[in-house]
């Protein structure tokens, strides 16, 4: 097993007021028992006492910042809840709260929630990682799908975590701000100093303004099939398409490999859209990537 590097382990045990945190794999990570391959749905509608849906629920209710304050996945309190980048995080304390709300982005998980082994592993696969399953390395903290996600990716933590920041750090419409197209019908290139993760994508965007505009309403802002052309979709294929050639269709943004892939679209943007819907839905339902 590979040790030149220092990765943290929380197990969530606390003695005296401190966590108690191993440099090597836990049998029981974040409260799971070793015996469970658990997989849990990190996220869900929030709803209130009424019953009413909101945003998405993140980390599965769990507290953002108790993971790097407490060293331990604890289970939020709708009473402390809030809602950033169109997500509700629940916090396990009004301390926990104001800290989470103070600076969101530092107590969000990395990957933006991803399995890190998944997404640094060879097929470099999406997954949903369990807010129960966790490890700390210098102040961030990650997760992973599985026990078994979880152990393996100590035979080689630095190459995982090498590998799954060169994926996940490739910006959506090859780097030019969502805003600029749906706001301003412009393809601008965006800044890295003003980035956001949703849904396990990267964006860039041109300003501080702009990025705020995503981050209040960010479905607004992403691209329809995530910016695969509707065209392939509908022949069964994944292309990714160009924000150079793009349209706004019903309040979307459509992005496509070429002129003569957009002028398809408009000529019947109805037939293409809804093969592309089904074949969306196939893909959507295949194993993760």
């Amino acid at each position: 097993m590979q040790k030149s590097r220092s990765i943290i382990v929380c197990l969530g045990l606390v003695l005296a007021g401190s966590a108690t945190c191993f440099g090597a794999p836990a049998e029981e990570p974040a409260g799971v028992s070793a015996k469970q391959d658990t997989k849990t749905n990190t996220e869900s509608k929030a709803t209130d006492d009424k019953g009413t849906t909101g945003p998405k629920l993140a980390l599965g209710g769990y507290c953002p910042a108790c993971y790097l304050i407490d060293k331990k996945a604890i289970k939020g309190d709708p009473k402390f809840s809030s809602e950033f980048r169109g997500r509700t995080y629940y916090s396990s304390s009004a301390e926990r709260k104001a800290a989470f709300d103070a600076d969101p982005d530092k107590y969000l998980p990395q990957f933006d929630g991803l399995c890190t082994l998944a997404l640094g592993g060879s097929i470099g696969g999406h997954i949903p990682g369990d807010p129960k399953i966790f490890t700390i390395e210098k102040g961030k903290y990650y997760l992973f799908s599985s026990m078994r996600a979880y152990r393996d990716f100590f035979d080689s933590p630095e190459q995982f975590l090498l590998v799954a920041r060169s994926r996940f750090d490739r910006p959506m419409l090859r780097g030019f701000c969502p805003v600029s197209l749906l706001a301003q019908h412009r393809a601008v290139r965006g800044d890295a100093r003003y980035s956001a993760v949703y849904d396990g994508k990267l964006y860039y965007f041109v300003d501080s303004m702009m990025k705020a505009m995503f981050d209040k309403s960010p479905d607004q802002y992403v691209p329809l099939y995530d910016g695969y052309d509707p065209n392939a979709l509908s022949k069964r294929a994944k292309v990714k398409g160009s924000p150079h050639v793009f349209l706004i269709w019903k309040g979307h943004i459509v992005v496509f490999i070429d002129e003569d892939a957009k002028k398809a679209f408009e000529a019947d943007p109805e037939g293409i859209s809804k093969k592309a819907d089904e074949a969306w839905k196939d893909f959507s339902l295949e194993k993760p990537h």
